[in-house]
């Protein structure tokens, strides 16, 4: 086996992409050195309250990135659409945590929010109103949307998937993992451009954060669990000013 590859080694295509409502998550994104990827969703740090976004180490960090390096908002892009500062990054992990007593592999990252994203697409933070997570299910359907490949749907077939990275990683553990399928005959579950895509299962709920994709062409995904505690934060609520409360939309 050739070992895990994650999702940036090229940027997505831009037919693929398609409007998203921003923070809410599946947008798409870019570094500043350029690595594209995806929006998984809005959080809250838990030590200073601040609203981030969070997405994948390789793509806010990868190739030398820093920490308060800007981050782009590219939805519309390919329409002529000028890309917008999202934020700033922040901080991050790529390697195994242990959390509950369990080695998981992870690949997550938080960017700060900057203020005028919120202003421009008229969101606002609901306080005291968490989303929920849940324990993955072997054997369940899942979902995601991401800039590279939109909208997909998979079983998730293993929740302690291991295997090994490739390239960056030299041959690194990545224990732990997320194994997705995508349905037979259909399209790959994801592709480039897909990494930081929120995985859910049937109930809307997030289970997993996308990162990369094994020999096979199935997906890999680390555990929620461990991406919220290694990044010290909580899935934010958001409302349209004026409007109803919602986070990152169900994919049915």
């Amino acid at each position: 086996m050739r070992g895990l590859l994650d999702h940036h080694e090229a940027p997505s295509p831009a037919s693929a992409s398609a409007p998203h409502d921003g923070l809410l998550g599946g947008a798409r994104i870019a570094s500043a050195r350029g690595i594209p990827g995806t929006l998984g969703f809005p959080a809250l740090t838990l030590h200073d309250d601040r609203l981030v976004v969070v997405a994948s180490h390789h793509v806010l960090f990868g190739d030398g990135g820093r920490e308060d390096e800007p981050i782009w908002l590219l939805d519309g892009f390919e329409r002529g659409v000028a890309p917008m500062l999202l934020g700033r990054t922040r901080y991050g992990k790529r390697g195994t945590v242990r959390y509950n007593g369990v080695d998981a592999h992870v690949d997550c990252a938080v960017a700060d929010v900057d203020s005028r994203v919120m202003g421009a697409q008229g969101w606002r933070v609901v306080e005291d109103d968490t989303p929920p997570t849940a324990t993955p299910l072997a054997g369940e359907r899942v979902t995601k949307r991401g800039s590279g490949t939109a909208s997909t749907e998979g079983t998730l077939v293993d929740t302690s998937y291991r295997d090994r990275l490739h390239g960056s990683g030299h041959g690194a553990e990545a224990p732990h993992q997320l194994l997705i399928r995508p349905d037979a005959r259909a399209a790959p579950f994801s592709g480039r451009g897909d990494s930081g895509a929120a995985v859910r299962n049937a109930d809307g709920d997030i289970v997993g954060l996308l990162w990369g994709v094994n020999a096979f062409a199935e997906s890999v995904a680390c555990p929620i669990a461990h991406v919220l505690y290694v990044l010290n934060i909580r899935i934010a609520r958001l409302e349209r000013v004026g409007g109803a409360a919602s986070h990152v939309r169900r994919i049915s």
